[in-house]
């Protein structure tokens, strides 16, 4: 009778486990929402610029040291192509640089925006589309365009 009930607690804890691992992943926990496209984008890129420019990093990912919670700024989908993707995919891997525009964005419909984030360097500018839905509650990011061939000043 003992082992019965340990394997079924033992089973349940299982279950139990797979089931917030799951949620985990597939439903956003969201700490902030942005209800426009530039409020958005300014949180997003001026905190990582700052973290950028300050952080004495050696190794592991810039993007997990500086956006604490990536569920805010960015969809799930995008999440994991960001956590699988090496490198800087903020700033498509230019390095860190002298300053960071954002412009206004284009409204491609109601629930979908692009921005261009120009990142300014001594020996050009690249721009790099951003592209953002609206979700349930509130913009998300959901590509960043890092295809730089004709993005450069």
């Amino acid at each position: 009778m003992r082992v019965t009930t340990v394997s079924i607690v033992c089973v349940l804890l299982f279950v139990i486990t797979m089931l917030v691992v799951y949620l985990r992943e597939t439903v956003p926990v969201v700490s902030r929402a942005y209800s426009s496209p530039e409020e958005l984008m300014r949180a997003v890129y001026t905190s990582y610029f700052q973290c950028m420019k300050t952080s004495r990093l050696q190794n592991g990912s810039l993007l997990d040291h500086c956006i604490v919670n990536p569920g805010d700024f960015f969809d799930s989908t995008f999440v994991k192509t960001l956590k699988a993707t090496p490198g800087d995919t903020l700033l498509c891997n230019e390095g860190i640089p002298q300053k960071i525009n954002i412009f206004k964005p284009y409204l491609d419909s109601s629930s979908s925006a692009t921005v261009i984030v120009e990142t300014v360097f001594p020996g050009g500018n690249y721009h790099i589309p951003v592209r953002l839905h609206k979700a349930k509650y509130g913009w998300l990011i959901n590509e960043i365009d890092c295809n730089l061939d004709g993005h450069i000043d």
